[in-house]
C-alpha cells in the first residue's frame, strides 16, 4: 500500500508543480499586462493615441481578456480614425463584461463617426436604458446627435431635452439643442441655447460662433456682430476667427 502511495505522488508531482508554475506564470502575466494598461490609460489621458497604442497592445499580448483594456483599446483606435478596429475592441469589451456601459456608449460613438446612425443609436439605448449608469446625460446626448445627423430634429429634440433632464449644465447638449433649434427655425430658443452655453463654457469660439449666426438670423445685427468679435478675441487667428471676420464682413462692417 505505502509503495502504491509513492509511486502515485511520482506520478501526481510533476503534473501538480507543472499547473502551479503555469497558474503563477498567468498571474504575472495578468498583473504585467494590467500595469501597461493603467500606462496606456495615462497616455490616453495626455491625448497621446499612438503611444497609449502601442503600451495597450502590449497589454493585450499578455493578458487579453480584461474589458478595461479592450475599451482603452477601442478607445485609441477611435482616437487614430481605424473605426473598425474601434468598433472590433468595444465589443470584445462588452462580451466580457456585458454590463460595461461605458463600452457600450462609446460603441455607438464608433458607430456615430462611421455615420451608422441606426446602430449607434442602438447602442446608445442600451447604454441609457441601464439604470446603474451614473452618467445617463452622455448616451443620451449622443442619441440626439445621431436624430440631428438624420434630420429628425423633432427627436433630437427629444433626447436632448432628456440629457438636459440629467444634467441642466451639460454644455455639449445645450450647443446641440441650440443648433438643432436653429434647423427647427425655433431661432429665440436657440440664442437662449447658446447663451446658457457660453455662461458656462465662456472660452468656446465655436458656442460664439453658432450664437452671433442665430442672431444674425433673429435681424440683431448689432448683437450678432459684436458676438462675432467675440470670437475673433477669443480664438484670434483661429479658423472660427477667420470665418467671425468673412461675417463681419458680410455685414457691411471691417475688423480692426
Amino acid at each position: 500500500m505505502m509503495k502504491s502511495k509513492l509511486i502515485f505522488l511520482i506520478i501526481i508531482l510533476p503534473f501538480a508543480l507543472s499547473f502551479y508554475s503555469c497558474s503563477l506564470n498567468f498571474e504575472k502575466k495578468k498583473e504585467k499586462g494590467i500595469a501597461l494598461r493603467n500606462l496606456g490609460e495615462a497616455y490616453l489621458t495626455e491625448g497621446k493615441p499612438t503611444a497609449a497604442l502601442k503600451v495597450l497592445l502590449e497589454s493585450e499580448r499578455n493578458y487579453s481578456r480584461d474589458p478595461f483594456l479592450q475599451n482603452n483599446l477601442g478607445q485609441a483606435y477611435l482616437r487614430k480614425g481605424s473605426f473598425d478596429l474601434a468598433i472590433k475592441h468595444f465589443t470584445k469589451a462588452i462580451e466580457l463584461n456585458p454590463n460595461y456601459i461605458p463600452a457600450k456608449n462609446n460603441l455607438g460613438v464608433a458607430y456615430l463617426v462611421k455615420k451608422d446612425w441606426d446602430t449607434a443609436i442602438k447602442c446608445f439605448k442600451e447604454a441609457a436604458g441601464n439604470i446603474l449608469y451614473a452618467t445617463p446625460s452622455f448616451p443620451l446626448s449622443n442619441i440626439g446627435l445621431a436624430y440631428f445627423n438624420k434630420k429628425e430634429y423633432h427627436m433630437a429634440e427629444k433626447y436632448y431635452k432628456k440629457a438636459l433632464a440629467f444634467n441642466p449644465d451639460f454644455t455639449k447638449a445645450l450647443w446641440e439643442i441650440g443648433r438643432t433649434y436653429v434647423e427647427m427655425d425655433r431661432i429665440s430658443e436657440a440664442i437662449y441655447s447658446f447663451e446658457k452655453a457660453i455662461a458656462l463654457s465662456p472660452a468656446s469660439s465655436i458656442l460664439y460662433l453658432d450664437l452671433a449666426n442665430a442672431c444674425e438670423l433673429a435681424g440683431d445685427t448689432d448683437k450678432a456682430l459684436t458676438t462675432y468679435k467675440k470670437v475673433i478675441l477669443t480664438s484670434p487667428g483661429s479658423p472660427a476667427a477667420q470665418i467671425a471676420k468673412t461675417k463681419i464682413g458680410n455685414l457691411g462692417f471691417t475688423w480692426n
